[in-house]
């Protein structure tokens, strides 16, 4: 019997032993159809053995148990007996040697039948691999004493008893499970173990769980060859096609989680233990699918969470069916990107939009699970409301603004800046602005509201001109030079135009470049305002005496004037009347035959004397002549001549005579 109890310490621990080796144990025993299938011997052999093994362990246990039970039967009996024999002798005169014998028959007396047993333990032999209870006696740095009421104590490594961080994991006089290493009545000590005691108990409770099909709960701790290694009390082996329903490209969001396990195979002998969820999570899936059908109709509100998430939306797990959550659907409002609203593995609730049974297509929707705000647009912004939104986006022709979610209006380039030429929306805004704007225009079923950025503010046009009247002088900064004049910003955003001709007097088509600079700073004369044409004119001329309104101040028409030649043309010569005013004579005023060229008669810088025969003050321009200036010499020397003669009582004829021969000789 104490070679069969030899064998039996042997295999557990060896079982015992094997225990970090379970993952290539186990992988090694994987299910490989080809190569688990045995031969009907191998079988059968295989059998016959663990039935004769298991028979054999019964057997052992089951005699060892009927040897102490007969022991302690017999022991009691006899101390029974003895106590009868005691009290028949009882009224006797007692001897010493009777004394202790009735000493001894109190002792006995009162005890039960497993006190006894206890006591007769004390002094039993304990075979190896049996799992006793025991109090700890002492904790020492390589040794925790043990006492389990045998003659001499056991002895339990420190090391099985401390934690990761180095600590001891019990106290004195704690009570714990220990199994018996080897035994020997003559020895000094007797070796146990906590963590084979464990493990023993750990492998009962999985054969009791295999032997009633139920699950195993457990952790997985490591990824290796072909699966992964699961702690369930013991290590065991998860292939790697029993660990999820559906292969997966990355397996690691499993580490360190905690699930429930079905068991494949198991091998006590070997520590060989195989763990599945597959199954587990078929039937959980079967059963989740049947339920979701039973709720998958159009305008049913379900809790999903989503499984990936695409460019063009996201996919969700109803839990049992997987269902497109299309990005057009997930919001009222504009988003870039469906990642921008959701996130893999979020709970989310969404509306089944449409539902197709024999294709299994579920149309999701997140959007439609709060009402369409453009329901209340009409009410929450009339025409002329001025309301606060943030610019989304910017194009060429304006900026699109966000009142609320899914609730978007649009400032055109035209009503960004009463007084900026806007050609691009970002001189004026930035994407995530928050502005405020004035609703222009409302369209419910288009969907449109047409905004305004510049009418929350007074336009300055309607008052520019009673800020900068006619003939006021500004000093403002040159913002642009072109071939036609300057651009001079006399105000934030509001430019006035230096034209050409208003550079210098006398100079119609002067170079700007040669009066201002760019980013100048210069003074100016407002000419005009036209603030419906929202335009400016400016002068810096003007800021000099005009030499034409000095000119016309002393000159009228019919003035004879002595002027230079400067300039002989085809059609006439120009004469410098005075600083910055010319006057022109034509062909036909000159004194010259019909056909003739001035350029015969007249060169640059003769002196001629002429008649101002008109001025026009709009023009700017003075018409003189050669020919009526001769007229009017020729009617005033009459007029003169028929004064003096009228005095002495010349006729008519006689007058008209002289008059001639004056002029002849003149």
């Amino acid at each position: 019997m104490t070679n069969e109890h030899e064998t039996d310490v042997n295999q557990t621990n060896s079982a015992v032993e094997e225990k970090e080796q379970v993952a290539p144990a186990a992988s090694q025993e994987e299910v490989k159809p080809d190569q688990e299938e045995l031969k009907t011997e191998e079988v059968a052999e295989a059998k016959a053995e663990e039935t004769v093994e298991a028979v054999a362990e019964e057997t052992v246990e089951a005699k060892a148990e009927e040897t102490v039970e007969a022991v302690a039967e017999e022991t009691v009996e006899a101390k029974a007996e003895e106590t009868v024999e005691a009290k028949a002798e009882a009224k006797a005169p007692a001897s010493t040697e009777d004394q202790d014998d009735e000493e001894d028959l109190e002792a006995v007396e009162g005890k039960s039948f497993e006190e006894l047993l206890e006591e007769y333990d004390q002094f039993r032999e304990y075979r190896p691999g049996e799992i006793v209870t025991g109090t700890v006696v002492n904790i020492g740095e390589q040794d925790v004493v043990i006492d389990i009421g045998a003659r001499v104590e056991g002895t339990v490594p420190s090391s099985e008893f401390m934690d990761e961080e180095g600590n001891c994991k019990i106290k004195e006089a704690e009570k714990i499970d220990v199994m018996v290493l080897r035994f020997n009545p003559e020895a000094q000590h007797i070796p146990l173990s906590f963590e084979r005691a464990r493990i023993s108990r750990v492998w009962d409770q999985i054969e009791e769980v295999a032997n009633t099909e139920e699950t195993l709960k457990g952790s997985i701790i490591e990824k290796v060859k072909g699966g992964f290694i699961v702690d369930v009390g013991v290590r065991a082996f998860l292939p790697t096609s029993q660990a999820t329903l559906k292969p997966q490209k990355d397996y690691q969001d499993l580490l360190g989680k905690k699930y429930d396990f079905s068991i494949l195979k198991i091998q006590r002998r070997r520590g060989n233990l195989i763990l599945s969820r597959k199954d587990l999570l078929q039937s959980e899936y079967e059963e989740k699918r049947k339920d979701l059908f039973d709720k998958l109709k159009e305008g049913a509100v379900l809790d999903g969470t989503v499984k990936n998430v695409t460019d063009y939306g996201a996919f969700i797990d109803l839990g049992g069916l997987d269902g497109l959550l299309h990005i057009s659907d997930m919001s009222w409002g504009r988003i870039n990107h469906p990642k921008d609203l959701v996130s893999v593995d979020d709970v989310i609730k969404v509306k089944v939009l449409r539902f197709d049974p024999e294709k299994e297509k579920v149309s999701l929707g997140l959007k439609q699970c709060a009402p369409d705000p453009w329901l209340s647009v009409s009410e929450n912004y009339p025409p002329g409301k001025s309301v606060k939104g943030k610019v989304l986006n910017l194009t060429s022709y304006g900026a699109f603004v966000e009142l609320e979610p899914g609730v978007e209006g649009m400032i055109h380039v035209s009503e960004m800046s009463w007084t900026k030429k806007v050609r691009n929306p970002g001189q004026i805004l930035q994407k995530g602005d928050d502005v405020s704007v004035k609703v222009l225009d409302l369209d419910s079923d288009k969907r449109r509201v047409s905004l305004s950025l510049k009418q929350t503010e007074d336009n300055p046009w309607e008052s520019l001109a009673e800020r900068f009247p006619v003939g006021s002088k500004v000093k403002g900064r040159v913002r642009n030079i072109t071939e036609f004049g300057a651009f001079v910003e006399i105000e934030d955003g509001i430019d006035g135009l230096v034209h050409v001709s208003d550079f210098k007097w006398g100079e119609r088509t002067a170079d700007p470049n040669e009066y201002v600079k760019k980013s100048e700073e210069v003074e100016v004369v407002i000419l005009a305002v036209d603030t419906e044409n929202k335009k400016v004119s400016l002068g810096m001329k003007q800021l000099a005496l005009d030499p034409w309104l000095e000119f016309t101040k002393t000159q009228r028409e019919g003035d004879y004037i002595t002027a230079a030649i400067t300039k002989v043309t085809d059609f006439g010569v120009f004469l410098q009347l005075a600083e910055h005013v010319e006057g022109l004579v034509r062909n036909n005023e000159l004194d010259i035959p019909r056909g003739a060229k001035p350029g015969d008669h007249y060169q640059e810088g003769q002196e001629i004397q002429v008649i101002i025969s008109r001025i026009s003050h709009r023009e700017r321009k003075v018409d003189l002549s050669v020919r009526r200036l001769r007229q009017d010499q020729e009617r005033r020397a009459v007029q003169e001549y028929t004064k003096q003669n009228d005095k002495g009582g010349a006729t008519m004829g006689d007058v008209m005579a002289e008059g001639l021969r004056h002029l002849i000789n003149k």
